[in-house]
């Protein structure tokens, strides 16, 4: 399978996925987010400067890891495991990630755009992961990896 497919299914299957970095002390911290778009070299998320420590820990990480299965029981799941570097885009893409997302919409409606002024675009550009579907038998592993240049 290849890397754009297993993206997509990441960002349309999974959707909700566990982020895990390193603090500024050197410990772990993890937070669950949603994928908010993923193409075949880049995934993306948003979240705001409201005071969150995620957002501070996006922003002082260099490398993060993502893991995320689909719903349902283990021999039906399909599961991808991430690793890579994150870097924060800025407001670059928010309208549209918006808009690839209807429940966002509901929170930040079109007729209040001043409201996603404080939301960020965070960009895994670089990464490789592995992707198993045990739907299937035998039980489909495959491992990938994406770049992404700089936008």
């Amino acid at each position: 399978m290849d890397t754009s497919k297993i993206l997509s299914i990441l960002y349309s299957e999974i959707h909700s996925v566990v982020v895990g970095m390193i603090d500024s002390e050197g410990h772990p911290s993890s937070a669950f987010l949603d994928v908010m778009f993923a193409e075949e070299d880049a995934v993306y998320f948003m979240t705001s400067d409201n005071g969150r420590k995620l957002y501070h820990l996006l922003n002082g990480s260099d490398y993060i890891s993502i893991c995320g299965k689909t719903e349902g029981d283990f021999f039906h799941a399909k599961m991808i495991t991430i690793q890579g570097r994150v870097r924060n885009i800025g407001k670059a893409r928010v309208d549209e990630l918006i808009d690839a997302n209807p429940y966002m919409k509901k929170l930040y409606p079109d007729e209040q755009k001043e409201k996603r002024r404080i939301i960020d675009v965070f960009q895994v550009y670089e990464g490789y992961g592995n992707y198993q579907d045990f739907g299937v038998t035998p039980p489909k592993q495959t491992e990938f990896q994406f770049h992404c240049e700089i936008e």
